[in-house]
């Protein structure tokens, strides 16, 4: 007679195990790429956010030193674009300066279509500040961003070198 040996193969028997350790390996995996692809991609939203800030700054300070605005002569109720400017190169009126407190902060934010930032300027003279216009930076702002510019002012009846300072900030 044959000697019948009954081999029995537990086949699938580490198939649990194994499986488990294997989809918690895959779930760690696809978990941190998830959690580095949120990181990436906030990162270049806020480069995006940051150098769409410091193109704007830059356009709004530029205008702001640069023209006399518009219409040239304008007031707290004409105006439709703000320049602080004589004419002449980097040298700005300090009746216009002034007149910067006629205009609502609101009404500014509008003109310049920053409706989700805010923004302050503060001008200073050889000695001391001359005016600040705008709101306070608040602790929260996500992004900050100072720009200090060179000015020349022109008084009444002469002139004198000054900083003129925007910061701008998100909300």
């Amino acid at each position: 007679m044959m000697n019948k040996r009954t081999y029995t193969k537990k086949k699938g028997q580490l198939f649990t195990q194994d499986f488990i350790l294997s989809l918690l390996i895959f779930l760690m995996i696809v978990s941190l790429s998830i959690s580095i692809w949120d990181n990436i991609t906030e990162k270049t939203r806020n480069i995006d956010t940051v150098t769409y800030m410091q193109q704007k700054a830059f356009y709004i300070t530029d205008i702001l030193i640069k023209t006399k605005g518009y219409p040239e002569n304008w007031n707290s109720t004409t105006v439709e674009l703000i320049g602080l400017s004589t004419g002449k190169n980097h040298m700005i009126g300090i009746e216009k300066i002034n007149m910067l407190d006629n205009i609502s902060y609101d009404d500014i934010i509008e003109m310049w279509d920053i409706n989700s930032f805010g923004f302050n300027m503060t001008f200073w003279n050889s000695t001391e500040i001359i005016t600040s216009y705008g709101k306070i930076t608040p602790y929260n702002a996500t992004i900050v961003l100072p720009f200090t510019r060179i000015i020349n002012i022109a008084y009444e009846n002469y002139t004198d070198k000054g900083l003129f300072k925007f910061i701008f900030w998100k909300n």
